[in-house]
């Protein structure tokens, strides 16, 4: 028997994992969905991927799967309709969202991603229909055969919101681009600051402008800074969001509203470029399951400013200054003292480094694919 028919043997008997891709590009998820792909570049099983059609345009590296499309939208009734079809019969399906297929799917076993559970822990700020949603898909999400979160604090709010999930949860961390995330010392392009016209010194905010996300006690404690030539940076979506932060109520009577520049369709060169240039990132969340920026910022030698709640002092230990963010005036205090005490932003330069490298993606790649193998 030739070489070539028995990988063709070998390859025909593999186990085959079908994966939900289709929020490839989205921030958060997508982060988590593309990195983990480009380590399973060599994982024992065969990968087919459920992707949007203007997705494969964008990612040549996709060629590498196989590939199913669906241009479906994420949280609709027709992917209810269309998933289990799609997903057709295979050894495993993995979700990497909790928005997993409501209706019988052919596959073996079924795994999925549940990054936090803010739907659950903030019920009351939904809407009806967004209610009704989450508690049928986020339920339905915990009669899977196996669920992966991203920290201890994300598994305990699974556990007391779900409690159908019991002995189910593995937490893995995220990753780190720990090549494109990285001290740029000179090699900063000074054509970033002509494009978008960034100020001298300024803080940075990157995230969306849900409520959760606080940009508001940052733009605050801005306020009550009252140094004109210290500006802020907000890098993130701010329209088409679903319960998001209208910018006129986060600047509210905000006088000096050329102090905040809002930026969209940021590249990751450019993000990476931003943190290098930062004085301090902010990130004064009210609740999150991991949290990337913090993480980024550090390898960036960026200081950052955490929220003491959530995830955040799991992730970032003791790299961080903390802030209580139900209180501006933590959150100013902070940010003067990183404004002033350079030996504090060294020392946080310092132990940010050695956070940041804790975090890889071959190393979540590693820990997925033996969760995958050993629920085959």
């Amino acid at each position: 028997m030739s070489f070539d028919l028995v990988v063709l043997g070998i390859k025909n008997f593999m186990k085959e994992i079908v994966i939900d891709a289709r929020m490839l590009f989205t921030s958060g998820i997508g982060t988590y969905i593309r990195n983990l792909l480009l380590n399973f570049n060599n994982a024992p099983f065969k990968i087919k991927l459920i992707v949007r059609s203007e997705d494969i345009a964008k990612e040549p590296k996709l060629a590498l799967f196989d590939l199913i499309k669906c241009d479906d939208p994420i949280y609709s009734i027709k992917e209810q309709f269309d998933l289990p079809r799609l997903i057709g019969k295979c050894d495993l399906f993995w979700s990497p969202h909790y928005n997993v297929p409501i209706l019988p799917i052919r596959a073996k076993k079924k795994v999925v991603t549940i990054h936090d559970v803010y739907h659950l822990a903030f019920f009351s700020k939904l809407k009806i229909k967004e209610k009704i949603y989450a508690k049928i898909v986020l339920n339905k999400a915990a009669t899977s055969d196996k669920i992966i979160t991203v920290s201890n604090f994300s598994k305990q709010e699974i556990l007391k919101y779900l409690p159908r999930a019991k002995d189910k949860v593995s937490v893995i961390y995220n990753g780190v681009d720990t090549s494109l995330f990285s001290a740029k010392g000179e090699n900063v392009n000074p054509d970033l600051h002509t494009k978008y016209n960034l100020p001298k010194r300024f803080f940075l905010f990157v995230g969306n402008v849900k409520p959760h996300k606080n940009l508001k006690g940052i733009i605050q404690a801005l306020k009550l800074l009252n140094q004109k030539e210290v500006h802020l940076v907000v890098v993130g979506k701010t329209k088409g969001l679903l319960n998001s932060d209208s910018l006129a109520d986060l600047l509210g009577n905000f006088s000096n509203k050329e102090q905040i520049l809002f930026l969209e369709n940021v590249t990751n060169d450019e993000l990476s470029m931003l943190y290098n240039k930062a004085i301090a990132l902010v990130f004064p969340s009210f609740y999150e399951g991991f949290g990337f920026p913090p993480i980024e910022a550090m390898g960036c030698k960026c200081p950052v400013i955490a929220s003491n709640l959530a995830s955040l002092p799991e992730i970032c230990e003791d790299a961080v200054e903390y802030v209580d963010p139900y209180n501006v005036n933590s959150i100013l205090e902070k940010v003067k003292k990183l404004l002033t005490d350079t030996k504090r932003r060294d020392e946080l330069i310092s132990l940010g480094l050695k956070q940041h490298q804790k975090f890889t993606w071959q190393k979540a790649a590693a820990e997925h694919i033996k969760i995958f193998e050993e629920i085959f």
